[in-house]
């Protein structure tokens, strides 16, 4: 029903006068709208896969999903209101043609397009793992995870050509709604059924029991994946402590007593580097995409502010549910174990009762639908830069606006395919992996973004600290080895390409003081760009300055490194410290996006003025 809805959309758009560009990948949204697609585009296979399969491996560690989120809101109000009044006004038709505008260097608006088109791909692979991997948890291995991304491939490509934005949009209302309700009532449930996170902290908490090993080896053995082992037999004469073929469960603190402890130096960085990349999230396509079709700045500043809230309504529940797997796991049938953590809580709880399973299977497929439509939205933020900064600016110049479209269609198979391909050797537990990579290669992009909105800079500059950057990244990647003890690849490349860059232009360009490439009276300068701020007030440098560092004070740098940590509550005291000011940061962000003082014009009353429009 959304494809047909979103079809007949797409079509009432061109007959209304809009080229085929702007009626695929742009449009006209409510501000709810806007608000569900970039909620669920946002929040889909690393929510629903990636964190709990994080917590279910580093406990309290995967907390560091909501330090990295505060970080993502940092630049969503560092960058979005400077760059979607340009956007408006100027006319773009992809996410990076600001980069052109500004520079007008086809060379650093290419590399910009790789920089971007790449953690696209890996994000591509990352939802059709999530939605193979549980699909093939829900059917109980009878769909192999190969063969429900191929259906998953399938479906896409049928939404991307049929509807564009418009399916995109349509359909994440849907799913985004189902989505809020239900992890919040998920969150209840699973308290009621296993525990808060406080009463399974401890040791020799109320739910401590003990597994039979013995047992589900032999019912491994036998093939009843379905069956949970039983308990251990004992008395006061032998406690199961002392019998070897007795495996505790129920406790974290018995299961998996290294998740109580103080992150160790390793982690630490990680945990350091995961939220600093997530900076560069904001400079997806498809999150610009959002920032584009908001019909007004007041909409783009509801939403930014609406993200600061989120991460605690989906990120929070899925640690919990990726605790509960980590210390009940070793009770449940071998089919749960082998499970995603989130696919594994979904098939446990839907054997508890009516209620579970109507839960669970609406949640289950608002999640998978959600991951869908992610995907299409990646899809089509990657086909749009494509066509538009790379196809139409390097190989076909003179395309129609229909051509280029098809051409997307082709280059929308094609990374579907690659994603299947590379797919098949991903799990979920690697996510958070690849979600640095992700990131840390959109960051390399960030100068571009952030000298071209507030400075001038030389094109040239930027190329090379780009290609420094990137250079250290592949050459790190490939041979598989930090370039320091706690400086992980992508940071690394990131520092490089700051500081090739400054160097750049201190002792190559002068200082900055010229333009790279062609002038004309069309050309957006910096004195343009305040023309077309001067209506609005943006976020206050100051309180976003503050709520940056509070997120940073969020990292777990404090404790001494691997020792056992204090419980409070049942819950380290670092992971406690670590929410708290998480929190803090949050309202700090809200406050910086209410001193936002937004111009109240739709994206129907751009800027004509033929000065300030390409």
């Amino acid at each position: 029903m959304v494809l047909f809805a979103a079809r007949y959309y797409k079509r009432k758009s061109k007959q209304q006068g809009a080229g085929a560009m702007a009626a695929h990948y742009g449009g006209s949204f409510s501000p709810g709208l806007v608000v569900l697609t970039t909620f669920s585009s946002a929040f889909s296979g690393y929510t629903v896969t990636g964190v709990p399969a994080e917590a279910e491996k580093r406990g309290f560690l995967a907390l560091r999903f909501l330090s990295g989120s505060m970080f993502i809101i940092c630049g969503l109000l560092l960058l979005y209101p400077r760059l979607r009044r340009i956007a408006i006004a100027r006319k773009y038709q992809s996410p990076t043609e600001f980069i052109m505008d500004r520079y007008r260097s086809k060379w650093l608006q290419l590399l910009c397009s790789c920089c971007a088109l790449i953690p696209q791909q890996l994000s591509v692979t990352v939802q059709l793992v999530s939605f193979g991997s549980m699909l093939q948890a829900y059917t109980l291995e009878v769909i192999p995870k190969s063969v429900g991304m191929a259906l998953f491939a399938v479906l896409t490509v049928a939404m991307e050509l049929a509807g564009g934005m418009n399916a995109v949009v349509l359909s994440d209302a849907v799913q985004a709604v189902i989505m809020i309700f239900g992890f919040v009532i998920l969150a209840v449930v699973l308290v009621v059924r296993y525990g808060s996170v406080t009463s399974l902290g401890q040791m020799s908490c109320p739910s401590l029991e003990y597994i039979n090993t013995t047992a589900m080896a032999l019912l491994t053995a036998q093939g009843n994946d379905f069956m949970s082992p039983p308990n251990c037999m004992w008395s006061m004469l032998s406690p199961p402590a002392t019998m070897p073929e007795c495996k505790p469960y129920g406790c974290i603190g018995s299961s998996n007593p290294t998740f109580l402890n103080n992150p160790s130096r390793t982690d630490q960085a990680a945990f350091f580097f995961f939220a600093l990349n997530s900076f560069g999230f904001g400079l997806n396509p498809f999150m610009i995409q959002r920032a584009y079709i908001a019909p007004s700045d007041s909409t783009l500043k509801f939403v930014i502010m609406v993200l600061c809230v989120a991460p605690f309504l989906t990120f929070l529940p899925g640690v919990h549910a990726g605790l509960i797997k980590a210390a009940f796991g070793a009770s449940w049938s071998a089919t749960s174990q082998q499970a995603s953590a989130f696919s594994a809580v979904t098939l446990e709880l839907m054997q508890k009762s009516t209620f579970e399973y109507l839960l669970m299977s609406a949640l289950s497929c608002a999640a998978l639908a959600a991951i869908m439509s992610t995907a299409d939205s990646l899809i089509l933020g990657a086909t749009n830069v494509l066509s538009v900064d790379v196809y139409n600016k390097w190989v076909a110049p003179n395309a129609s606006q229909e051509h280029l479209v098809r051409f997307g269609g082709c280059v929308c198979f094609c990374l579907l395919a690659l994603g299947v391909l590379t797919g098949t050797f991903l799990e979920p537990d690697q996510f958070g992996t690849l979600l640095i990579l992700q990131n840390g290669l959109l960051l390399q992009m960030a100068p571009a973004f952030v000298c071209g909105l507030f400075y001038d800079v030389s094109a040239k500059a930027l190329i090379a600290g780009i290609i420094a950057g990137c250079s250290t990244v592949a050459v790190g990647t490939i041979i598989g080895q930090p370039f320091f003890t706690y400086l992980d690849v992508t940071g690394a490349g990131v520092a490089l390409n700051i500081l090739t860059c400054m160097i750049g232009q201190m002792f190559v360009c002068c200082g900055g003081k010229e333009v790279d490439g062609e002038q004309g009276e069309t050309h957006l300068t910096q004195d343009l760009i305040q023309q077309l701020i001067e209506p609005v007030q943006e976020p206050n440098k100051m309180c976003l300055a503050a709520s940056f560092l509070l997120a940073m004070l969020s990292i777990p740098f404090y404790d001494e490194p691997g020792q056992k940590s204090i419980l409070v509550a049942g819950i380290p005291a670092w992971a406690i410290r670590s929410l708290v000011l998480q929190v803090a940061a949050t309202a700090a962000l809200l406050f910086t996006a209410w001193t936002w003082r937004t111009e109240q014009t739709t994206i129907h009353e751009a800027i004509e003025d033929p000065s300030t429009s390409l």
